[in-house]
């Protein structure tokens, strides 16, 4: 009987291994990454502003991820535009280009990582042209779970292909306390189109040492207190220049003190004599003499040609620096020769609300680009192609 058992056991046991061994494994496979592509938000959401012919405009996107994963990046152009380059996190990326449509491998990355893409428009674009850059991110290996948060659609607007040279005239100076000098200042627009919304902004590091007393001609000029100035000068055709007097004053004893200016305009922030640092000067100023008080420097009012009145502009405890853009206008210079109104949801400071507010003369928006540069605007290092 103990026989019989043991071989009813044994047969149970080989076939039960026996089917063990014929059953299909089961596949373990890591989850596909959950990624999510958007524009910096840094960046804000007015269209990027992106010369013809001319220098590489930043699109600015951000992608997060969770734990480390790695990815590619699928960016599609109009006809007339380009990709020049993309880098995550100032590191250059390799992309394929198939026509329109290019195909980033951005590598293996943790967390979050910045991706600046170079977009450049040919110089057959018309100004004022509108277009959009399309921006889809996949992980590598499988699909995203949530792939409604892996594309982006980032609209930009063509403007005219110019060159600003700007200069203030002495570059350095010395007068007595209480005296006044005078210094020109020039912006010279060397083409081949037209520079549009130009401002330049004129700045002392405070009003007691010297001041801005009067400007001539005055009508675009916004004297805010003695120690900050904007300039808008509007338009500037390809080939022409514009000037400004400025007189200054000094109101006590100093060394090398600094009158800082800096210059902006539709897409030409980084651009002047092609290089980013040179929309930005000083003149150096010396005073000579007592430290005695003398009367305080005041603000001339600043009146347009045309329009209802004078208006005064003064509020000297609000002078800090700022780099707020009201608004941006693009002139179209081709056939159509029409404007378009691009506007900055970016909340402006209260004195380039002031401006903006006294520009609007008879209907015709003149825009105040004013953009007070306290640490300097920044422009990221370009890598050289893709």
């Amino acid at each position: 009987m103990i026989k019989p058992v043991i071989a009813a056991c044994f047969l149970g046991l080989s076939l039960a291994g026996g089917l063990a061994m014929a059953a299909p494994a089961t596949a373990i496979t890591a989850a596909t990454a959950d990624l999510t592509l958007s524009v910096d938000p840094a960046a804000g959401s007015d269209p990027v502003l992106v010369q013809r012919g001319g220098s590489i405009a930043d699109v600015a996107l951000q992608l997060a991820g969770p734990g480390s994963y790695a990815s590619t990046l699928t960016l599609t152009v109009p006809a007339t535009a380009s990709i020049a380059e993309v880098d995550t996190d100032g590191d250059a990326v390799t992309c394929t280009q198939a026509g329109s449509i290019y195909t980033c491998d951005l590598g293996s990355h943790t967390g979050t990582v910045s991706i600046d893409v170079g977009l450049q428009v040919d110089a057959s674009a018309a100004i004022g042209a509108t277009g959009s850059v399309q921006a889809v991110v996949a992980p590598v290996g499988g699909a995203d779970p949530k792939p409604a948060d892996n594309s982006v659609s980032v609209p930009f607007a063509v403007v005219g292909n110019a060159t600003l040279h700007q200069s203030v005239t002495p570059t350095t100076a010395t007068l007595a306390v209480n005296a006044t000098t005078t210094l020109t200042a020039t912006i010279t627009n060397d083409g081949p189109d037209p520079a549009t919304n130009v401002s330049t902004e004129f700045y002392f590091p405070d009003a007691d040492t010297f001041g801005m007393t009067d400007f001539s001609p005055s009508a675009d000029v916004d004297a805010q207190d003695p120690s900050y100035a904007i300039w808008n000068p509007a338009t500037i055709p390809a080939g022409g220049s514009v000037t400004l007097q400025i007189t200054v004053q000094a109101l006590k004893a100093a060394q090398d003190y600094q009158l800082s200016y800096d210059t902006i305009a539709d897409g030409i922030d980084a651009v002047c004599e092609g290089e980013d640092d040179s929309c930005v000067g000083t003149v150096l100023l010396t005073a000579t003499g007592s430290d005695t008080e003398g009367p305080s420097p005041s603000v001339p009012p600043v009146s347009e040609p045309v329009g209802p009145g004078p208006i005064s502009s003064s509020d000297p405890t609000d002078a800090e620096p700022t780099q707020d853009v009201d608004a941006l206008s693009i002139t179209d210079t081709s056939a159509a020769g029409t404007d378009t109104e691009l506007a900055n949801t970016g909340a402006p400071t209260g004195k380039l609300s002031l401006v903006a507010g006294a520009l609007l003369i008879g209907g015709a928006a003149l825009t105040v680009a004013g953009r007070r540069r306290g640490a300097g605007r920044g422009h990221h290092p370009r890598h050289a192609g893709l």
